[in-house]
C-alpha cells in the first residue's frame, strides 16, 4: 500500500495542489493508524520532495500549501506540536481541548519537522520579498489606471 501511494503522488504533476494535498494527507493518515510502517515511511520520502526548495518559485508555494494543510489537520499527530489557535480556543471556552498524542516514531517526527523547518526557514524571505516587489509592482499598475481613468472622465466632461 505505501509504494501504491507513494507512486501516486509522484506520478501526479506537480501543479495538481488538490490532489497531491489529498494523497500527502491520506499518506499521513495511513502511517498514524499504522497501516503503512516503518522502516521506510512514504509520508517522509514525500515531505523531502516537497521540502525541496530548489523548484520553481509558483511549485514551491504550492508545495508549502499542501505542507501547511498536513500541519493544521495534523500538527500534534505527526510533529508533536499543540497549533496557538487550539490553546486559544482552550483557554476561551475555559477547559482543556481533548489530549492526543504523536504517534509517529520520535527519529521520523523529527526529520519530518526539522525538513520543515529548514525548507521554510531557507526560502521564506525569498518569498516574502518577491511577493512584496509583487505588490508593490501591482500598486504601481493600478496607480495609472487610476489616473488614465480620471483624465479620460475630465476630457469627456468637457
Amino acid at each position: 500500500m505505501a509504494k501504491g501511494v507513494l507512486k501516486a503522488f509522484q506520478s501526479t504533476p506537480p501543479a495538481e495542489l488538490n490532489r497531491r494535498r489529498f494523497l500527502f494527507r491520506m499518506c499521513a493518515e495511513l502511517c498514524l493508524i499504522e497501516c503503512v510502517q516503518a522502516p521506510k515511511l512514504p509520508l517522509l520520502d514525500m515531505i523531502k520532495e516537497l521540502c525541496d526548495i530548489s523548484v520553481a518559485e509558483d511549485q514551491l508555494v504550492t508545495n508549502f500549501t499542501i505542507i501547511s494543510s498536513l500541519a493544521q489537520k495534523h500538527s500534534v499527530s505527526c510533529f508533536n506540536i499543540v497549533p496557538a489557535k487550539q490553546l486559544a480556543y482552550a483557554e476561551a471556552l475555559g477547559k482543556e481541548w481533548p489530549a492526543r498524542q504523536c504517534l509517529l516514531d520520535e527519529g521520523i517526527r523529527n526529520q519530518l519537522q526539522q525538513l520543515v523547518v529548514n525548507a521554510y526557514q531557507s526560502a521564506a524571505a525569498g518569498l516574502l520579498r518577491n511577493a512584496h516587489s509583487r505588490l508593490l509592482e501591482q500598486e504601481k499598475a493600478n496607480a495609472l489606471l487610476r489616473v488614465d481613468k480620471g483624465q479620460a472622465g475630465i476630457r469627456v466632461g468637457l
